[in-house]
């Protein structure tokens, strides 16, 4: 459930509370200096996957960074890069074990193809380059990651956000040949706000839905991964230019799924 706490939030971070208060003006990009057109976010979070304290139910704790720099190439359209890591309690036969994980850097292209009234829809490509230890250990190539979504907002307290993604790995061996990870997957995510009860504080609900291959099959064999299902409730807010996001987490597919919930807080800072 961590991966998927992990991804969800940084999925979602980029549209921030500060999204329902910012004006829609803008200016022609092309008439700003090149350090106008950079670009930057810190997002950052921890979680558990579990706030359970019965025997057996030892939390997967991780610390999450992510540190990105973009650059826009026009009004719509920017270029980015993203570095990654984690710092994660690897809970061994002891409990002990903090670890740092590192994760491959990420390249992105995204643009906003269309934007009218209330409804946006948005396009991107991501790659993740084999830089982190495990990718090199696998001999992975790329992971490419087409992705699209759609945001409509209702009125001035309601909106909502169905973004999807078609993850694709790419190794240097026969693909047919790797059988402990899934060459591809697709993640569906719902993301609903609303503002109703307070202009400083918005209630978030996100839903996360995925579709992996089948490790060692056929490219056409897929199922969902109940594994890392999610819902997350939880609270927006800005605070000192930051954008906080305590949240509880809870896997409606998982064994004991009522008796589970996971938890964390994630913050935003755009630069």
């Amino acid at each position: 459930m961590m991966k998927s706490i992990a991804m969800s939030l940084c999925l979602v971070a980029t549209t921030s509370f500060a999204a329902t208060t910012t004006s829609s003006t803008q200016v022609d990009i092309s008439k700003k200096s090149f350090k106008d057109r950079l670009t930057g976010y810190y997002f950052g979070e921890i979680a558990s996957d579990t706030l359970s304290t019965e025997e057996g139910d030892a939390a997967d704790n991780a610390f999450a960074n992510y540190f990105n720099i973009g650059y826009k190439i026009s009004n719509d359209t920017k270029i980015s890069t993203t570095t990654i890591f984690k710092i994660v309690d690897s809970n061994d036969e002891n409990g002990k074990g903090d670890r740092f994980v590192e994760s491959d850097q990420r390249v992105a292209l995204g643009s906003t193809i269309f934007k009218k009234d209330k409804t946006t829809l948005k396009a991107g490509l991501r790659m993740d380059l084999p830089t982190s230890r495990g990718s090199q250990d696998k001999d992975k190539i790329i992971r490419i990651r087409p992705n699209a979504s759609v945001g409509y907002k209702f009125d001035d307290y309601n909106n909502i956000e169905y973004w999807t993604g078609f993850y694709k790995d790419i190794y240097q061996q026969a693909e047919s040949s790797v059988d402990e990870t899934s060459r591809h997957f697709l993640l569906n995510e719902i993301t609903y706000y609303n503002t109703y009860l307070s202009e400083n504080y918005a209630f978030k609900l996100v839903y996360d839905g995925y579709l992996e291959h089948v490790p060692g099959t056929a490219d056409n064999n897929i199922r969902k991964d109940d594994t890392t299902e999610a819902i997350y409730v939880g609270i927006e807010t800005e605070v000192a230019g930051m954008t906080l996001n305590p949240y509880l987490a809870h896997n409606p597919s998982a064994m004991r799924a009522t008796n589970k919930l996971g938890g964390g807080i994630s913050l935003f800072k755009s630069f």
